[in-house]
């Protein structure tokens, strides 16, 4: 017998019969039984409501009257066909809505989410590679091979799969040059997760945090969220200025790649933002977002792997590499940091499901996952030289690209005469299936008027033609 949720107060005056009409009629006109549909019998309703059957039997009556319920020889009572309920959604609106809603004034400072709007033929959103590229077929013989391990299927170690920690670590130890222990590894759902986890982990609940201005607008919101009081920092074409840092207690940066501008850090600035760390006895968040694709540019030592006082959190994702849908991630703690941190994160999260961390495990240590990387780096490589070309020779003038040396998408900045208005730019180019992204959204207090296109997920043919559109759209407005 269906669950009908028909409230009873015997200290009522109305009758229980009453009761038991206006309650099932309530359900009929919100949606929640539908036209058609049938309901318990007497005799089923009134052992569920604790009622006698006669009182079931007379607020069966009183329906038939009102033309809600129909009652058939030989069938169980339904509602009436045909008959138009106001729905669950017109119900809801109907009811007041309060003055004001807990959170109301956080969610107007995060913004909007992200709108697709119509169809896209071209869509240059940054951060997304190219999925039809996923090694199915060895990661679908790792994810068997770990279905075949039940204790999978259960709880485990807060911090994540040992297995795939102690892969994620060599794999650092070899290509980063990074001393990490498997210890030190907490493996998340992804950057956010790993964001949200070491800032409250370290913030507990507020504070001063510093990031690049421009910068990561999904970590922006998540730290506002969080409490964090934001000082934007300024950044040039090597990342983050580090002069004259004032005292903070976690600091945001993007050094191998900074987002969105794509300068790299150089050593000396990695050096003094480490002795800022220090002698303010702060912490360092590391985003090593796009760290997997660089070009043409020898790999400099990360944050993490220079640090000997113990003050920076590393964040890696699985995400650019493979696919976003996969939800994998981790985070690099400072020595002694991993477990604590990972048995803070259980009081409000779990670790990805267990299946999945150990296939991943095994791409990487088959070499599968080492393999499908060179092969994307190839085709990324080439697309990225495809976009350079078709921006070069076509972007009217005054525009330019910036940091391109690493990473999956190109900023493209102006510093003609004036500042033009992108936004109706933009717009243009959605109508037409083309989305782009301005750098607006992405800073703070700087005044940077230009685009960011993500290339990772377009064919070469597919660059070409979208960003024809896009160098068109930038000349109709210049005219």
């Amino acid at each position: 017998m269906m669950d009908l949720a028909v409230p009873i107060d015997r200290s009522l005056p109305r009758s229980l019969s009453q009761q038991v009409a206006d309650g099932l009629r309530r359900l009929v006109e919100d949606g929640a039984l539908r036209p058609g549909e049938s309901i318990p019998s007497s005799r089923e309703l009134a052992a569920w409501l604790g009622v006698g059957r006669n009182t079931v039997i007379t607020a069966y009556e009183q329906l038939v009257d009102s033309g809600h319920v129909t009652i058939e020889p030989r069938r169980r009572p339904f509602v009436t066909v045909g008959l138009t309920p106001r729905g669950a959604q017109g119900a809801v609106l109907a009811r007041r809505a309060p003055d004001a809603l807990p959170g109301q004034s956080l969610s107007r400072r995060l913004g909007p989410s992200y709108d697709l709007g119509p169809e896209l033929s071209y869509d240059f959103r940054v951060g997304t590679p190219d999925v039809s590229a996923f090694p199915q077929h060895a990661w679908l013989g790792a994810y068997r091979a770990a279905l075949n391990s039940p204790a999978l299927l259960y709880p485990h170690d807060a911090r994540g799969s040992a297995g795939l920690r102690a892969a994620i670590a060599a794999q650092l130890v070899r290509s980063r040059a990074m001393p990490v222990a498997a210890e030190d590894i907490v493996i998340t759902t992804g950057t956010q997760q790993g964001l949200a986890l070491a800032t409250r982990f370290v913030m507990q609940g507020g504070g001063r945090l510093l990031m690049e201005d421009p910068g990561y607008r999904t970590g922006r919101r998540l730290f506002t969220a969080l409490g964090a009081h934001i000082v934007p920092v300024p950044v040039d074409d090597g990342g983050l200025i580090t002069d004259r840092l004032p005292p903070a207690r976690l600091i945001y940066v993007t050094p191998s790649h900074q987002f969105p501008l794509g300068g790299v850090m150089p050593l000396q600035r990695r050096q003094e933002l480490l002795l800022w760390a220090e002698r303010h006895a702060a912490y360092i968040l590391e985003d090593d977002y796009d760290g997997e694709f660089r070009f043409g540019l020898p790999p400099l030592p990360t944050l993490q792997g220079l640090d000997g006082a113990g003050r920076t959190f590393y964040l890696g994702t699985i995400s650019k590499v493979l696919a976003p849908g996969l939800r994998l991630g981790y985070l690099v703690t400072p020595p002694a940091f991993g477990l604590g941190l990972a048995r803070y994160r259980d009081l409000f999260e779990r670790t990805p499901d267990g299946v999945s961390q150990e296939a991943l495990a095994t791409l990487i240590e088959t070499g599968a996952f080492d393999a499908h990387l060179r092969r994307m780096r190839r085709v990324y490589s080439a697309r990225r030289e495809t976009a350079q070309a078709v921006l070069n020779q076509n972007l009217p003038p005054g525009w330019h690209i910036a940091g391109s040396a690493a990473g999956l998408h190109l900023p493209v900045v102006y510093d003609g005469p004036g500042t033009p208005d992108l936004e109706p730019v933009r717009m243009k180019l959605r109508s037409r299936g083309v989305l782009v992204e301005t750098l607006k959204p992405y800073s703070m207090t700087a005044s940077l008027t230009g685009l960011v296109i993500g290339y990772g997920a377009l064919t070469e043919q597919a660059l070409e033609t979208g960003l024809l559109h896009v160098c068109r759209a930038l000349r109709e407005a210049d005219s």
